[in-house]
């Protein structure tokens, strides 16, 4: 959970969301990203904390002890709180490897025919 102090500081908020770009869709975070593409965000001395989550604990509320925000758009860099869903770690990995799934199962299917006739025609 981010402490309450850091929620709070005005100066910290304005820099928090001067980096952040707002897009039709999703609130990308364009500040420091881990390698996994998450953003964090260090408010002052503090150790670093998950972008999204300072974001969803400033606009709706704290993230209960043991539960974690999952990423409806799959966009790991957006902060939209409307994009984010607290869930259990198990419920997360599960969405994740469902979606890994089906991504794998399309890339391997056979074309139909017409699916086929449209990739030759250009159409």
């Amino acid at each position: 959970m981010v402490p309450a102090a850091v929620l709070s500081d005005p100066i910290v908020f304005a820099r928090f969301w001067a980096k952040v770009e707002k897009t039709a869709t999703c609130w990308l975070w364009m500040g420091a990203k881990e390698t996994r593409g998450y953003g964090y965000f260090r408010p002052h001395s503090h150790d670093p904390f998950k972008a999204h989550r300072i974001a969803y604990e400033t606009l709706v509320q704290p993230v209960p002890e043991g539960l974690e925000l999952d990423h409806l758009c799959r966009v790991r860099s957006c902060v939209n709180p409307a994009h984010l869903e607290v869930v259990t770690h198990a419920e997360n990995v599960r969405r994740a490897n469902r979606i890994r799934w089906d991504a794998y199962r399309l890339s391997r299917r056979r074309l139909t025919r017409p699916e086929q006739m449209q990739l030759h025609l250009g159409s």
